[in-house]
């Protein structure tokens, strides 16, 4: 009689103890289910965010680019077209310079001298600004003409010493027009890093 006792005893607790098992192993998968679960939430709350920021920076760079890049082509459009353009409007048939390479160094120096000049006008400007983007981009675009005089400048020089020497080829002229042009887009582009640092200030 007492082994049979102790057998139903130990019947009932190993019955006891597999139930406790399988509801821990129950309670265990839940928990980890729902840890996976918060945890695939907060991934796609993190990406919804991800593509929020860059949607809402792609916006802002799209608007700082398009208030500024009709009038600043305008601009380069005409400076590009300098070299040629100088050639059929040459003022005169005399040079106060020796070459070309003097005329490229002489406005080279003039452009990346004005250059810092120009970008602490910007900045300072922008301090008063109250037109946002639009206004930053009209003074940007108001500094970036002064770039485009000095560059038109240095190639109608070069366009006269070509005609003052009767000894150099146009495509000699071209080649040292094109190399000035260079150097005003180099400086119109710190210009333009300038105005975009300005425009990322606005609330």
């Amino acid at each position: 009689m007492k082994s049979k006792k102790w057998l139903a005893i130990l019947l009932c607790f190993g019955v006891f103890a597999m139930f406790a098992m399988g509801s821990t192993s129950d309670t265990s998968d839940s928990s980890d289910k729902t840890k996976e679960s918060v945890s695939q939430d907060m991934e796609d709350a993190k990406k919804d965010l991800e593509n929020s920021i860059d949607e809402i920076g792609d916006s802002f760079n799209k608007s700082v680019d398009e208030a500024v890049d009709n009038a600043a082509d305008e601009i380069s459009n005409e400076v590009a077209n300098s070299v040629q353009d100088a050639l059929s409007n040459v003022t005169g048939t005399t040079s106060a310079y020796s070459s070309y390479e003097e005329i490229y160094n002489t406005y080279s120096q003039k452009m990346t001298e004005l250059t810092p000049t120009l970008i602490d006008e910007l900045n300072a400007e922008a301090t008063t600004n109250t037109a946002g983007i639009e206004g930053l981009a009209t003074i940007h675009n108001t500094k970036l003409e002064q770039l485009a005089t000095l560059e038109t400048e240095g190639v109608n020089e070069m366009a006269n010493f070509l005609y003052s020497t009767g000894g150099t080829t146009t495509d000699e002229y071209t080649d040292w027009g094109n190399k000035l042009y260079e150097i005003y887009e180099q400086e119109a582009l710190k210009l333009s890093d300038a105005y975009t640092a300005a425009c990322t200030s606005i609330n």
